[in-house]
């Protein structure tokens, strides 16, 4: 199933598919000068979510959670913790115009679940939400190459002990420069 998503979504252009289709949604949602109806703002926040997931490299959980938390949060939640470092959260200017958007409709955002994001996606758009991560990895593994993943293959154990809270360790002293 999965080597089949894989196929499948390897020569799709995911992100530009997804950054379109919020933009998209975005403008609809703004042609509105008095109430925006619930559903719009409901596909608007499905669509964030998917993008955020996308840029943040995020499961379908930890996106749903952790968009939800920054727009309830007007925007006061700007990263999460892994392996005990902040990993600042990625959003680029459209993704931070539409939830100073959705910040209005916290109401809305707050009904949000995982199981509702995930089947508007699969019965809307025909693919399940892991593509997502399936394509950034796939994007990811293409940059560095066979040898590159064979190395982390070999190395793993070392790579996660004591590679990666190192470069997080970094990564968090420059992000508070």
């Amino acid at each position: 199933m999965k080597l089949q998503m894989i196929e499948i979504h390897s020569n799709e252009d995911i992100p530009q598919f997804l950054k379109e289709s919020l933009a998209s949604h975005y403008r609809d949602v703004l042609l509105f000068r008095d109430s925006v109806p619930n559903i719009y703002i409901k596909l608007l926040a499905y669509h964030a979510i998917a993008y955020f997931q996308y840029l943040n490299s995020l499961s379908a959980n930890d996106a749903v959670k952790l968009y939800k938390q920054y727009i309830l949060s007007n925007g006061e939640i700007k990263s999460f913790k892994y392996l005990g470092y902040e990993i600042p959260l990625i959003f680029d200017e459209l993704l931070a115009s539409v939830s100073q958007t959705l910040m209005k409709y916290k109401d809305i955002v707050q009904k949000i679940t995982t199981n509702k994001y995930v089947y508007h996606f699969r019965c809307s758009h025909g693919f399940t939400i892991s593509s997502i991560i399936i394509y950034h990895l796939l994007n990811i593994f293409n940059k560095i190459g066979l040898e590159g993943i064979a190395a982390l293959k070999r190395h793993w154990t070392v790579i996660n002990q004591k590679f990666i809270p190192y470069i997080l360790k970094n990564l968090n002293n420059n992000s508070t420069i």
